[in-house]
């Protein structure tokens, strides 16, 4: 099926008394609207293993993200400088880059120099200021053409920290470390480590924690399952049905932390609920909201390790009703294209208050989603 096919056939399922009201353009606008509606329907019943076939291309589901100042881009972040000096090149942005050393980043559509290309290598950032970042590299020859160039990924250790190809959000899980005031005194080099806490604490058996600052035996830092066997100690394991343990692999020397690892769903913050201190964020009830191109965490007084992402992408090909080349079902099932056509019909029916359309085409599709 084609666009034009997808047209004719939309053209059918409504009254051609409303042709005038939809040349090509709004029934564009319309079906890329029933498009995002559709994905939304499907995503709610992704427990229907060909409804999760139909869309897997499209959405995205528990992608993790690591996250830089409790804020992750959603989109490329536009370049509007890039100057070179003594192996080192800096980057300009157009908005804060959030980016930390070490992070690496990777560069498209910069135009003006000619070698080696700026474009499409990722490089490991050196150097940060609000809107400026650097990286080491080889000489140069040419010249940057302004306001080129995007910032297209940016990652930590192959773990993405901007959300490539973003159109929808859909859903949130954050991780914190929580505080639970106890200090590691001890932590045995035997197979599994037992840690021993200066206090007695709330941790149970099963629990997901992470400890830092341990000196000496280092592989006791990190994250955990533990098996609690008093109220001072318990033992570290790798998974949570506690039947891999972990191995020392020195004599404890220093005073390490311990704390519990929070990862809850978030929800959206709405202006209204800003000035109401029952609506604010906290580890236990984490929230988002979006601007200025980011997707911000909170709370914000506390540090998010990382976000789990539900989410649509932008769709490979979009369904253009003037276009008779490209061929819709290599992206959609055909299944999934008449759902995007009784969602169009059914928009387009409260649009112009037409009940008799509006009910035809939700029983179109109703059965659709059986």
């Amino acid at each position: 099926m084609f666009g034009t096919d997808f047209k004719r056939i939309l053209e059918t399922k409504y009254d051609k008394t409303y042709s005038a009201f939809l040349n090509s353009t709004k029934q564009n606008d319309l079906v890329s609207e029933a498009l995002t509606a559709s994905l939304l329907d499907g995503y709610r019943m992704l427990q229907r293993e060909e409804a999760f076939a139909d869309m897997s291309n499209i959405i995205v589901t528990n992608k993790v993200f690591l996250v830089n100042n409790n804020q992750i881009y959603l989109w490329t972040l536009d370049i509007t400088d890039v100057t070179f000096s003594v192996l080192v090149v800096t980057v300009t942005t157009r908005l804060p880059n959030n980016l930390a050393i070490g992070d690496s980043v990777t560069l498209q559509n910069i135009a003006g120099f000619v070698a080696p290309t700026l474009n499409g290598t990722a490089h490991a950032v050196t150097a940060v200021t609000s809107n400026t970042f650097s990286f080491n590299i080889a000489a140069i020859s040419g010249t940057y053409t302004a306001n080129t160039g995007q910032l297209v990924s940016h990652q930590l250790g192959g773990i993405d920290k901007l959300v490539p190809n973003f159109n929808y959000l859909l859903a949130t899980k954050q991780k914190y470390h929580q505080s639970i005031g106890v200090k590691i005194i001890g932590a045995t080099n035997a197979q599994p480590i037992v840690v021993t806490v200066d206090k007695r604490n709330n941790l149970k058996t099963g629990e997901f924690i992470n400890q830092s600052g341990i000196v000496g035996n280092t592989n006791a830092n990190g994250n955990f399952y533990i098996k609690k066997l008093n109220n001072f100690k318990y033992a570290l394991y790798r998974d949570k049905d506690l039947t891999i343990p972990v191995s020392g692999n020195g004599s404890y020397q220093g005073i390490g932390v311990v704390s519990r690892i929070v990862y809850k769903v978030g929800t959206p913050v709405f202006s209204s609920t800003k000035i109401d201190s029952f609506e604010q964020a906290s580890i236990s009830n984490p929230k988002y909201e979006r601007g200025d191109g980011f997707l911000k965490l909170q709370p914000s007084d506390q540090t998010c390790i990382e976000v789990s992402l539900d989410y649509i992408k932008v769709a490979p090909v979009d369904i253009d009703v003037t276009n008779s080349v490209i061929e819709l079902e290599d992206t959609y099932s055909i299944e999934f294209l008449y759902y995007v056509m009784a969602k169009a019909v059914n928009l387009f029916a409260q649009y112009y208050r037409d009940q008799e359309l509006y009910q035809t085409s939700a029983i179109e599709i109703k059965q659709g989603q059986q």
